[in-house]
């Protein structure tokens, strides 16, 4: 057997004879040494593909069937909404892409049913007719637009169009065929996701675009937080538009009404990874491209509410607009949210709601907020008997807050850096003994080996 194996090493390396090159005493030792290890290790491998294959592919693909059944049977029972009648006048009259979107949403809506019990609460916020734009809090993955876009096109019967994020408009191919919102799928040759964009017209979100799609009396869907938010957004629902007031400006300029959107559990869907937050932070910065992994795809319950419309007002600023919207959204957030999230508290959802322990809570901390002094103090306290600090009070909790909501510092972050660092050190400390353990019994059964092998004595006097 070893000599065959050193045949087959000789051939592997081209050379005529594998006794020139190496000590084979050695050499057949790591094949008598590790021949045994590769062998059982093969033979563990494959039975646990087989079990794993039995034990769960298939049972995974029967729940494949029975979502597709599930699928095609609700969109069979809301046929009045595919109006194949009118997807083929569409067709007659050379509009394709008209159907092609009106058979996709029915796909869109079945899903979020089905997968997310998807619900809009609020869907009469947007109008009828006329320009509007939709103001939403960014998720991991924007699931809810796509949901929402879907029941206004069947219910209203309106696109809504949206803004994408730069970074789309910067793969090779893009650029020109998707400059404009207004163009024409089939003068462009496209495949896959690139035509699908021109499809539901998806744009890039310069000031003349947007503008333009809102004075033709359009609606459109921005998302002031963008990938920033997408990417470092937590459980903890805050906003991340930092200086970005943009769609505050198109707003005014097309004298459009601005409607605040917020999904309730969007971040317990999909969630973007915690672990190494502040080294993938600073290479956005830098590179502006998202780069943080994504998980999830927990059926939880998702809730859109769409908020009354913010009207337009001649005498407000840029500033006041944002203010406003965002404080919208914060107010959208703070009724209907779960702070912070809970992806089993999500999908329970679905069943069951908690509406007073999101009132309670809220209310607790907003009494804490306006009557305690963060941290307490002791002197301080007595002093309150005599003299009271309201002001120095809000400031505290200025300053608290500011530094809790940081992505990047504060107590939570503390913790969790702790419990890293106590993790990896028990990894590294288990890692070192193991590797002792390992050197420990190659050096045994290489001493064994010597012992048994009567042309090997020369290894112990080394």
């Amino acid at each position: 057997m070893d000599s065959f194996l050193l045949q087959i090493i000789a051939l592997i390396l081209n050379i005529s004879s594998i006794e020139n090159y190496v000590d084979i005493d050695v050499l057949k030792w790591f094949i008598w040494l590790f021949t045994p290890i590769v062998v059982s290790d093969l033979i563990v491998i494959t039975h646990t593909i087989a079990i794993i294959s039995i034990t769960f592919l298939l049972p995974v693909l029967i729940i494949l069937l029975l979502y597709l059944s599930a699928l095609i049977i609700f969109i069979y029972r809301h046929r009045q909404q595919l109006d194949l009648s009118a997807i083929k006048d569409a067709i007659e009259r050379k509009h394709y892409w008209d159907g092609a979107l009106h058979a996709v949403a029915v796909l869109w809506e079945a899903h979020g049913f089905l997968w997310y019990g998807y619900e809009v609460i609020g869907l009469e916020n947007i109008p009828d007719e006329g320009p509007a734009l939709l103001v939403y809090y960014h998720g991991a993955i924007p699931l809810d637009y796509y949901y929402l876009a879907a029941k206004c096109l069947l219910t209203k019967k309106r696109l809504i169009r949206a803004v994408g994020d730069h970074f789309l408009f910067r793969i090779p191919g893009l650029q020109s065929s998707l400059c404009c919102p207004n163009c024409n799928p089939f003068t462009h040759r496209l495949i896959g996701w690139k035509l699908m964009m021109e499809v539901l017209q998806v744009f890039p979100g310069s000031h003349n675009t947007c503008t333009t799609v809102l004075k033709g009396g359009d609606l459109l869907s921005i998302a002031p937080g963008g990938v920033r938010e997408a990417q470092f957004g937590d459980e903890r629902y805050r906003l991340m538009w930092g200086q970005r007031k943009g769609f505050a400006r198109v707003a005014i300029e097309a004298q459009v009404p601005i409607i605040p959107v917020f999904t309730q559990n969007i971040r317990e869907a999909f969630r973007s990874l915690s672990l190494g937050q502040t080294f993938f932070r600073r290479i956005y910065e830098r590179i502006k491209l998202p780069i943080v992994p994504i998980y999830g795809g927990f059926p939880v319950k998702l809730t859109t509410i769409v908020g009354k419309p913010i009207q337009f007002d001649p005498t407000l600023s840029v500033d006041e607009v944002v203010d406003k919207t965002s404080f919208a959204i914060e107010e959208l957030i703070r009724k209907n949210q779960r702070i912070p999230g809970s992806i089993l508290k999500a999908m329970i959802d679905r069943f069951y709601s908690f509406p007073k322990e999101k009132e309670t809570s809220f209310a607790i901390e907003e009494l804490i907020r306006k009557n305690q002094r963060i941290p307490g103090s002791i002197l301080k306290a007595m002093i309150d008997r005599f003299y009271s600090f309201p002001k120095e009070k809000e400031i505290l909790c200025i300053i608290l807050e500011s530094r809790v909501v940081s992505p990047i510092r504060g107590p939570e972050m503390t913790t969790k850096i702790k419990l890293r660092a106590l993790v990896m050190g028990t990894a590294i400390v288990m890692g070192l003994i193991g590797v002792m353990d390992v050197f420990h019994v190659l050096t045994v059964s290489f001493e064994k080996w010597c012992r048994d092998t009567p042309n090997s004595t020369h290894f112990l006097k080394i």
